[in-house]
Parts: C-alpha cells; structure tokens; sequence
C-alpha cells in the first residue's frame, strides 16, 4: 500500500450505513488505518466535503432528500472527472443503474450492501489490487473481506454480512 492513505467520502442519508462503511473502511486487519474516510449525511454537506479536500474516491446514495445523488454526481462529475464514484441504490429499476452510468459514475452497488462486492470495487478502482482486505477490528459488525473475487467467496464462504434499504447491523436495532 502506498505511504499516503487514499482519500474516501462516503455520502448517504443513513446514518448507520454511513458509521458502517466507515468503520469498514477505516480499520485494516493489522490494525493500521486503510483510508481516510469521510462522511456526510446530505448531498450539500457532501459537496463541501468533496470542496475541503478532493477525496480518490466518492460512495454515494442515489435517493437522498434534497439533493440526491444524480445532481450530486453531475456536480463531481463537473468539478473533477477523474475520481471514480460508485454509487448506493435500493432501486431495482434498472433505469436508474442506466441513468447514473450514463451521469458518469463508475460502478453502483445495490441495497443491501454486499460488503465482498463493494470492498471489491474500492480496491479497483483505487488500484489496489493487492491489498490485505480481511478486518479484525469489527467481526459482529461486518462481512469478513477475503479479497477473492465476489462470486468465488459467495459460493465458497458463508454469505457475507449486509446493510442497507433501512437494515441495520445486527447488533443494533434499526433505527
């Protein structure tokens, strides 16, 4: 891993996916900081974020009050079309998959999280292929991180922990 912890702002209206996907983030398995990880709960308080300190990489819910993450997304997209952004859903319309590529967004990644899944996209488009992505820091809290490809895992391993679509962590009441 290179000297300088890559940068990542995570952006959605959900407050326990929002504490999640930074704990998952943050905390290797040796117990040295993976990223930088910051939050914001809407789409404005993302943008100042993203204006504070340009992040590598942007996570981002679509359906957000407010401003949601389309117009978030053209507003990144505007400023700087080189951090990849994955964005959140838990829409099944494929429509909006189409519509959020078509914006510019690297990926999507469906609700409920698949930690495997979005671990996965982090870590090609930070170009960190050969990371360690396993976590000790929080076992009840999150999937184990194997670094095989989703599929491979899936079918090999228990299936991994998820959040989202209003699910909390299983050790929390939803809230």
């Amino acid at each position: 891993m290179a000297d300088q912890l890559k940068r990542i702002l995570i952006i959605d209206d959900a407050p326990e996916i929002l504490e999640t996907l930074d704990e998952y983030f943050r905390s290797r398995q040796d117990g040295k900081a993976a990223y930088v990880i910051e939050t914001a709960l809407t789409g404005a308080d993302g943008m100042k974020a993203f204006s504070r300190a340009r992040p590598d990489l942007v996570i981002l819910d679509i359906d957000m009050p407010g401003m949601n993450g389309v117009e978030v997304l053209k507003i990144i997209r505007g400023a700087d079309a080189t951090i990849p952004v994955i964005m959140l859903t838990g829409n099944t319309d494929n429509a909006v998959a189409a519509t959020v590529l078509r914006y510019g967004a690297a990926s999507y990644a469906p609700k409920p999280l698949n930690f495997q899944y979005l671990d996965h996209l982090v870590a090609l488009f930070l170009g960190e292929t050969d990371r360690s992505t396993s976590t000790d820091a929080t076992p009840s809290r999150c999937a184990s991180r194997s670094g095989r490809p989703a599929k491979r895992s899936m079918t090999r391993n228990a299936p991994p922990r998820m959040v989202g679509s209003g699910l909390a962590s299983s050790t929390r009441g939803a809230g």
